[in-house]
């Protein structure tokens, strides 16, 4: 017995060491597949890597920079040592953990993982532009704090200018009231005169008839001018400037042909004295690279004999041929070739007499193109001007080829006749350019002048004088001034000179006619006028006189020198325009005297602005003022910087940095105009430091709002992802309970393991209540009425839910409670499609702004600052009162008892119509609040202005089941 216990023992315990030797073998083994999975997840991380540094390069070429920052920051994330992973970056960790995992070193390893986890999760969310809530919320709150600060300190600025604007009022003395009260006295006056000059004027058409005067003088002053044109126009002497033209272009050639050959002769000449010199050191490259340059000369010479076809260029090019030869021979031969050299010299020789002769043609050129000219200089017309600058250019052309003919050391000389004769010719070719346009302009002019004649006239027929014999004259005589105009038009146009001024000097008889009638229909209106207004010219003449006698009172004023002069010479150039307005209205010319009296009004204004803006403190006490709000200006100064810097801080508050930084400095300004006294100034510049101010505040506004718009997305996202979990749980719950129904005898009380099942399943349920309700209030906090009472509606489904299956409800777990499990799965599905909708909607925006200018941008309404939009909200609602319609249609269709006696009907459906009915009470509260959220009136109201939210263009609720 003992030797078979303990047969037994030693077989148990090789049993038990071969089953932990197998434990062993089967944990290494899944060690190992852990550990290459760790290892496959580390090369994964690095194609990672790579992948997104080639994304981002190729999306910076494309110029998409929101993805490359993204993506620049993944990089940058992937790079940083972290703390909590002990300063290693994130593949250090990920081979560490291989580590850990070979060495059996689970713990460590596990929490390895999790860390990993952590910063993989923070990734994503950088690549997927999402952002930290909480983060989030305290940009916003900084934000906040500093647009608050901006704006405080926007209207501390303005309360400054006030005060200084108060100051400035309250320093001017009684000499400098006395003078702004006056000032302003005259401008009223000066303005009163105006109005009844001009209205006088309207009254009796003097004014129109001044300006149709204006036109007329202007028109007859152009056509004296087109008539003195065409009668020095002929076009037959431009025949004589074409026969000279072709004579100079000879003459050119000649220049430039001599010039080629003397430069030609030079060069053999060189060539013949290296032929003589061979003894020289350097001797044979300078024969080589002779011998090169005349080739290239030759060639030269070549191509422009087959341009121009010049015996006198064959002969050059020829003898500069035969110069590389005889210098190819030197250079070969190594010895000096005297015979070679006297042939250059007489080639050279042979060259200089042939552009000697070539000069001798185009002086013969140009004496013929001169005498040709001479006449034609003479005559005052613009064929002669043109003539007699060619001749002064081909004189000076003679006097160049005569000094280059006396002096063969002068080398400017040949140069300079060529020049001159270039001059000529282009001379002559842009005159002869400038007399075919003539032509063309004076007919132009003409056709301008009659359409111009005739425009007058028209306006002559609807003046009060046209009926008179004065403008009767004057609408005949400018029509037959057009007619006189177009015929000259047609003659210039056909170059038909004589034609052309003989109607020219007609139109001109006939538009001073019309100008001395005009002249007597202004002269009738004023009459009439000067009737109407009775003295007003002696009150202008009044008003000029009080003006001059008041340009004594700057100087006694409390302003600055500056302001002194400036408002001293305004008053003079007014009293200036005040005297002239008077003439002008005792001569009946009321446009003019208006002018004038414009003249004055403005010069008035300006003096009025300068004594109102050059007031200085004059006493101690405001000089004390002005020092204590130089003091408040500097204090407003510090608190700007101190703003400036926090902004510096941030680098998406750049803009409202500028402002600020432009803000400070007129802040500082301001303070020292301040404390110099000069109060104009410093107004000026506290109203800029005000605006720059505002302009701060709005950047820190629009940046708070994209903050906002992340945070919304970011919550969206988050509600989005926690009622897709729900979901998910839900539809468990839904199989879960499903499964305990099919095998529960019907009308039994379940068994005790089904008790503890669907215990669970109540646990749940009542624990997705839960989230539904922290959903609920996170939701209805951002204002969104009708998402956060859906969710409260799905907490109270839920708990009744829990209730209805645990003890309590007596473990239901029927049709009813299914079908209340399942209306809570298809709410979730109905919110979660409609967040995402909302978010497809704020992409769809963002893209679109993307897209349009800035301009545009500003156009756009302001957007809702609520998580859910209205018209989402309104879709909701809708959605929800369906839904307790066809509740109801569902419970008569279940329980027709429902249509006989109450008393028998089940005191459960009874509770859930009562659910119903609270639902439907809630859902029209939900109403009340939208309709007047929109400012839509209640039936019976009065109807005011509001606006609907257009749910056509946002899809069709029943679409959106």
């Amino acid at each position: 017995m003992i030797k078979t216990t303990a047969t037994l023992l030693l077989i148990a315990g090789a049993a038990a060491s071969a089953t932990s030797a197998d434990e062993q073998i089967q944990h290494s083994r899944e060690r190992a597949a852990i550990a290459e999975e760790q290892t496959h997840l580390g090369r994964s991380l690095k194609r990672l890597r790579q992948t997104m540094n080639v994304l981002a390069d190729r999306l910076e070429a494309e110029g998409r920079p929101r993805a490359v920052e993204l993506l620049r920051g993944g990089i940058e994330m992937l790079d940083r040592r972290s703390e909590r992973m002990n300063s290693s970056t994130l593949e250090e960790v990920m081979e560490n953990t291989t580590g850990l995992i070979d060495g059996g070193q689970l713990v460590r390893s596990i929490e390895s993982q999790e860390s990993i986890i952590g910063e993989l999760e923070l990734l994503l969310t950088i690549l997927m532009d999402r952002r930290n809530l909480e983060s989030l919320e305290e940009q916003i709150a900084e934000l906040k704090e500093l647009q608050r600060t901006a704006s405080e300190l926007a209207q501390e600025e303005r309360q400054l200018r006030e005060d200084t604007e108060r100051l400035r009022r309250e320093s001017a003395n009684a000499e400098q009231r006395q003078l702004e009260q006056q000032i302003a006295t005259m401008l009223s006056e000066q303005n009163e005169l105006l109005s009844a000059n001009e209205e006088a004027g309207r009254r009796s058409g003097a004014i129109e008839l001044e300006q149709l005067e204006r036109e007329l003088q202007e028109l007859l002053r152009n056509e004296q001018t087109d008539s003195s044109l065409l009668r020095d126009w002929n076009p037959k002497e431009t025949k004589t400037l074409q026969a000279a033209l072709p004579l100079l272009r000879e003459a050119r050639a000649a220049e430039d042909s001599a010039e080629r050959l003397a430069g030609a002769a030079e060069e053999l000449r060189q060539a013949a004295r290296e032929l003589e010199n061979t003894a020289h050191p350097q001797s044979e490259a300078r024969l080589k690279e002779m011998q090169l340059r005349m080739e290239k000369l030759a060639q030269r010479e070549d191509r422009h004999q087959r341009v121009g076809a010049d015996p006198a260029t064959e002969r050059t090019a020829a003898a500069l041929a035969r110069a590389a030869e005889l210098l190819e021979s030197a250079t070969e031969s190594g010895a000096s070739d005297p015979q070679g050299s006297q042939e250059l010299e007489e080639l050279a020789q042979e060259l200089t007499d042939t552009a000697t002769d070539r000069r001798e043609d185009a002086a013969m050129h140009r004496d013929e193109v001169d005498s040709g000219l001479e006449q034609l200089a003479e005559e005052d017309t613009a064929a002669g001007a043109v003539a007699q600058a060619a001749r002064s250019a081909l004189e000076r052309a003679a006097e160049a080829s005569e000094r280059a003919q006396a002096d063969t050391e002068d080398e400017r000389a040949p140069g300079e006749a060529r020049f001159e004769t270039e001059a000529a010719t282009l001379t002559l070719q842009q005159g002869l350019e400038d007399l075919e346009r003539l032509s063309e302009a004076l007919s132009r002019s003409q056709a301008d002048g009659s359409e111009q004649a005739e425009r007058i006239q028209r306006g002559l027929e609807t003046t009060q004088q046209s009926d008179r014999p004065e403008g009767q004259e004057a609408r005949s005589a400018l029509s037959r001034a057009a007619e006189a105009m177009r015929q000259a038009s047609a003659a210039a146009r056909n170059s038909e000179a004589e034609t052309a001024a003989r109607a020219a000097e007609q139109a001109v008889e006939e538009l001073q006619r019309a100008a001395s009638a005009v002249e007597g229909m202004r002269s009738a209106a004023a009459e009439v006028a000067q009737e109407e207004v009775g003295n007003l010219a002696e009150r202008q003449e009044s008003l000029a006189e009080n003006a001059r006698s008041a340009g004594a009172l700057p100087s006694q004023g409390s302003m600055d020198k500056e302001a002194t002069r400036q408002t001293e010479e305004a008053m003079e150039r007014a009293a200036e325009a005040m005297q002239r307005a008077s003439e002008e209205l005792a001569e009946g010319r009321s446009a003019a005297a208006a002018r004038s009296q414009r003249e004055a009004q403005s010069a008035l204004e300006e003096a009025a602005r300068e004594a109102r803006d050059g007031v200085v403190p004059s006493d101690p006490e405001d000089a004390q003022r002005a020092e204590e709000l130089a003091q408040r200006q500097e204090e407003i100064r510090q608190q700007i910087l101190w703003l400036a810097t926090r902004a510096e801080e941030r680098e998406d508050t750049r803009q409202a940095k500028a402002s600020l930084d432009r803000a400070q400095q007129s802040a500082g300004q301001a303070s020292e105009s301040l404390e110099s006294g000069d109060l104009n100034q410093a107004e000026q510049e506290e109203s800029a430091v005000e605006q720059e101010l505002n302009q701060a505040e709005e950047a820190f506004r629009e940046q708070t709002e994209q903050y906002q718009e992340l945070r919304a997305e970011e919550l969206l996202f988050q509600i989005g992802e926690e009622l897709a979990s729900m979901l998910v749980s839900q539809q468990e719950q839904i199989a879960a309970t499903i499964e305990i129904d099919t095998v529960r005898t019907p009308n039994e009380r379940p068994s005790r393991a089904q008790r503890l099942r669907l215990r669970k399943i109540a646990r749940e349920e009542n624990s997705l209540g839960e989230r539904a309700g922290e959903l609920a209030a996170a939701i209805l906090g951002e204002g969104s009425l009708v998402f956060g009472e859906k969710l409260r509606q799905m907490q109270e489904d839920l708990e009744y839910i829990a209730r209805d299956m645990g003890e309590e409800g007596e473990f239901q777990t029927g049709a009813r409670l299914q079908s209340q499990q399942m209306d809570v799965a298809e709410s979730i599905i109905w919110l979660v499609e409609a967040l995402a909708r909302e978010q497809q909607r704020r992409e769809e925006q963002q893209q679109q702004e993307q897209q349009q200018g800035e301009q545009e941008s500003q156009e756009q309404p302001e957007p809702e600052n609520r998580l859910v939009p209205n018209e989402a909200e309104l879709k909701l609602l809708r959605r929800m009162e369906l839904d307790v319609q066809e509740a109801v249609d569902k419970l008569l269709l279940l329980y027709p008892e429902l249509e006989g006696d109450p008393y028998d009907i089940d005191p459960l459906v009874l509770n859930d119509i009562q659910r119903l009915a609270n639902r439907h009470e809630r859902t029209s509260d939900l109403f009340e609040a939208f309709r007047s959220r929109l400012g839509i009136p209640a039936p019976g109201e009065v109807p005011g202005p509001f606006e609907l939210p257009d749910l056509e263009t946002q899809g069709d609720p029943e679409e959106d089941q």
